[in-house]
């Protein structure tokens, strides 16, 4: 069975909702949620493997101003999840893009990656939802990734959507697989 669904995944950071940069348009490539961790993955990337735009301010970069992950049901409401994730040890920066690593615990993000060129260019996480997010998932769920904190609050958008395949959807698991981008990020 195919349905369209669109997910998002939101990495926001901490702060109010002005941004300096453009956003930048991902495809879905594999959401997952097994509702006994309660750990959502998601894996979104530039297609047709353009390098991914990264911040230019100093400011936005996640080591310097961290970063933070939302979550949310469109149809359910008040499902929406943020998860902060702080700036300084957890994050390193390679030639590629940023990487952050957290040991696993509720309400966090263990894995964070946004790398900026090869065949997996994009944005890639694991974060706890601590339950929050209903499944089955009544309709659309959203992730859009900001990264930065610059005077007064500016940030580098990336969004990405899973409106292609769902390959499961009960209370048990979640797995929606190739979505093209979105047309816009979606609005919180």
């Amino acid at each position: 069975m195919r349905t369209r669904t669109i997910v998002g995944a939101l990495i926001l950071m901490t702060g109010g909702a002005v941004h300096a940069e453009p956003h930048t348009l991902l495809s879905g490539k594999l959401a997952y949620m097994r509702t006994a961790t309660k750990e959502m993955r998601f894996d979104c990337r530039a297609f047709p493997f353009p390098p991914l735009d990264m911040p230019s301010d100093p400011a936005n970069f996640p080591n310097t101003g961290g970063a933070s992950v939302r979550m949310q049901d469109l149809g359910t409401p008040g499902s929406t999840v943020t998860i902060n994730i702080p700036p300084g040890a957890g994050w390193t920066t390679p030639s590629w893009g940023y990487l952050y690593g957290a040991p696993a615990a509720p309400g966090t993000c263990r894995y964070l990656r946004v790398r900026k060129t090869g065949l997996v260019a994009g944005v890639k996480g694991k974060c706890h939802t601590n339950g929050l997010l209903p499944t089955p998932f009544a309709q659309e769920l959203a992730i859009e990734v900001r990264l930065g904190s610059g005077p007064p609050v500016t940030y580098k958008p990336y969004c990405c959507s899973f409106g292609g395949t769902t390959v499961r959807n009960d209370g048990t698991l979640f797995r929606r697989k190739n979505a093209p981008a979105p047309p816009a990020c979606a609005s919180w």
